[in-house]
């Protein structure tokens, strides 16, 4: 009888045991889950994005998805995305912008990182970081870390090949590290509200082009300054500007497209590399009309082939060139082009497989067209 007892407090007490251990593990796991766990939601998004997400390939953006630390985002040409990030942090990322979003950690120790390959963000950062929390954006040659702040960063290669950064503080303070090709990285400056910097790095060093000093506002492009006007909107400080004046921008692209001249004559050209005119086609061959499957890919290969007059010659000195880039019929991005200068291959892919129909060692002499070819 007394066996029959002990054998079973035996029982009962492995019971409560493996009980316990249950509890424990289950807390540990929650635990785990709750620190880890960071929200990414895309709320707002115009136009095209795709995603790249690790072991799972490509994944179409759309509005209400959340992404995933370590995405990588690809955004085409007139397109817009906004970010909410943990509910207090949101990012405004303009067209034809790539980069990767790492967010870890918990409320005590969040770790936001924003690798910029290209393009442009701006960002809102509500609340102040407390405790070992972080938000920095990375770009091929700086460092950019807040605390609490409202502040753009711009990434681009320039026309002779070296990479650029701008950085422009709307509200609080952006501590701003350049960073040297060879991985050295510059002293910290600190950039404040209602000043920007532009930094310009090549083989031989990081050199600013522009110390910390005002904001140009009327630089901004439209994305951007839209951004600011609905920041302002639910009063956020934005200091250097007025709603007025920043209205004032936002509607002058619009008043030029409606007073603007009809174009269609030779000798106009872009004004800008933002700018996206069509080719002039009036003076092609009948066999230059034709699609990308044809035999003539581009305009630069069918008009070298043809004898032009001196009044074309006289008309082709000293001038630029309109190179656009077509996917499916449609205009993918365009860049002008000093004559005698190569164009540079887009950094941004129209699809994850195939190419462009053009030698990008060549020089131009015409306005050019290049097609991507799927694969």
């Amino acid at each position: 009888m007394q066996n029959k007892k002990s054998l079973k407090m035996i029982v009962i007490v492995l019971g409560l045991m493996v009980l316990a251990a249950g509890v424990i593990m289950t807390i540990r796991f929650l635990s785990k889950k709750t620190d880890s766990y960071r929200s990414i939601q895309i709320y707002q998004l115009e136009g095209r994005a795709e995603i790249q997400r690790e072991g799972t390939g490509t994944i179409t953006a759309a509005t209400n998805l959340y992404l995933e630390s370590g995405d990588r985002v690809s955004l085409g040409q007139d397109s817009s995305m906004r970010l909410k990030l943990d509910d207090d942090k949101y990012v405004m990322v303009e067209e034809n912008s790539v980069l990767s979003i790492r967010a870890e950690g918990s409320d005590k120790d969040s770790k936001t990182s924003i690798c910029l390959e290209q393009g442009a963000v701006t960002n809102e950062i509500e609340n102040k970081l407390t405790g070992e929390s972080t938000y920095e954006v990375n770009s091929p040659n700086s460092i950019m870390a807040v605390r609490g702040t409202i502040f753009r960063a711009e990434g681009y290669v320039d026309k002779t090949g070296k990479n650029q950064t701008r950085i422009s503080t709307f509200h609080g303070t952006v501590a701003f590290r350049p960073i040297a090709p060879d991985g050295t990285k510059q002293d910290e400056v600190l950039i404040e509200a209602g000043k920007e910097a532009v930094i310009q790095s090549s083989s031989e060093g990081v050199r600013y082009l522009k110390e910390p000093s005002g904001i140009t506002y009327s630089d901004l492009p439209p994305q951007a300054l839209q951004f600011l006007s609905d920041l302002m909107e639910k009063g956020a400080p934005i200091t250097g500007i007025s709603k007025e004046e920043l209205q004032k921008l936002i509607q002058e692209p619009e008043n030029k497209d409606e007073t603007a001249p009809e174009q269609g004559t030779d000798n106009e050209e872009p004004s800008s590399q933002n700018s996206t005119p069509e080719p002039d086609t009036s003076r092609q061959k009948p066999s230059d009309t034709q699609p990308a499957e044809q035999s003539e890919p581009d305009m630069d290969t069918a008009t070298d082939a043809g004898t032009p007059s001196a009044q074309d010659t006289d008309k082709k000195e000293n001038k630029n060139y309109t190179v656009t880039f077509r996917y499916q019929g449609k205009v993918f991005g365009v860049q002008t082009i000093e004559k005698g200068h190569a164009a540079s291959k887009p950094k941004l892919t129209p699809s994850p497989k195939g190419r462009w129909d053009f030698d990008f060692s060549r020089k131009i002499h015409n306005n050019t067209v290049i097609n991507w070819i799927s694969e």
